[in-house]
Formats: C-alpha cells, structure tokens, sequence
C-alpha cells in the first residue's frame, strides 16, 4: 500500500462504498476509503431497514432518490450479489392543515420530477391499510415505488484502510 490516493472518501458505508465503486469504475486512479469500524458497511448502514422512497420535499432529494431506486433495481443484474427489493410503497398519514398544506406543495413538486404520488383522503387509506386510525386525519400521501430492499452482504473485514483501483 502507498502513502497516497488520488480520491479519499471518509465512511465505508452503503454512500463511501458506492462512491469509491464508481469512483474507481470511472477511472479517478486510486480511491482510499477511511472507516473507523472494523469492517465496512457494519455503521448506520449495517442498522438500517432498508427503506427506500421518492416522497421528499426537496428537489434535489427527490432527483438524488430517482436515481437511487433505478439503482437499486439494478443491482443484482449489475452486481451479481443477491438483493430482495419489494415496491410496495410508503404512506405517509397527515394530522394538521398545516402539514397537509406543505405534503400537497411536496407533492407537485414529486409529480413534476416524474415521480408517482397519489393523494388520498382519510378514508381511502384506511381502504388501502386496514385498521388505520382514521379520527383527526387530514390526508394522506402514497408513493407506490417507494419500498424496502434487502441489504446486500457489503460487510466486508478490513484490517486498514481499503482500496479500489
């Protein structure tokens, strides 16, 4: 190992990881990842549940997770590392006018960056999840792409820092 890299990206999680990945397939010569932990990807990474969704209410969120996802479809094909991804998306229950007001701008900003979103009143998320409370509901916003993915096996030992060429 040599004493210099090119690219140094601080965390081996599943975003440091995926940044060296196509740093390194796209040519930027040596790429260093630093990790604290013994292996990478066993941080926030290792802990998460998986989950995956368009509804932000942002615009660069909302372009960074188009991306994501059409990622994340692909990562079996491309990796050939077993990935179980499940599109049955996220609702999100709204309790206050106000927060109704900020989902609804959400929303047109979602729909115009090609995102699926519907807006659903009380009643008609109850009809989609049984059992929800609907009492003091304002409304209700569901994106059906959105979803959960089984985490691939990235843990990886690392007695040092690791690199990719």
């Amino acid at each position: 190992m040599t004493d210099t890299a090119d690219v140094v990206i601080v965390g081996g999680g599943v975003v440091g990881a995926s940044a060296a990945y196509h740093l390194a397939a796209a040519g930027a010569g040596s790429v260093l990842v630093l990790e604290r932990a013994d292996e990478l990807g066993t941080g926030a990474t290792g802990a998460c549940a998986g989950g995956f969704r368009h509804q932000f209410s942002s615009r660069v969120n909302i372009l960074l997770s188009l991306e994501s996802v059409r990622m994340i479809l692909r990562f079996s094909e491309e990796h050939g590392l077993p990935l179980d991804v499940a599109q049955d998306g996220y609702l999100f229950l709204v309790r206050s006018e106000e927060s109704w007001r900020e989902f609804l701008a959400a929303v047109d900003l979602q729909r115009s960056l090609g995102v699926e979103v519907d807006i659903l009143s009380p009643k008609e998320a109850a009809e989609l999840i049984p059992g929800i409370n609907e009492e003091g509901m304002v409304g209700a916003t569901f994106g059906p792409k959105d979803g959960r993915s089984s985490l691939p096996p990235i843990p990886i030992k690392t007695p040092g820092p690791s690199r990719w060429k």
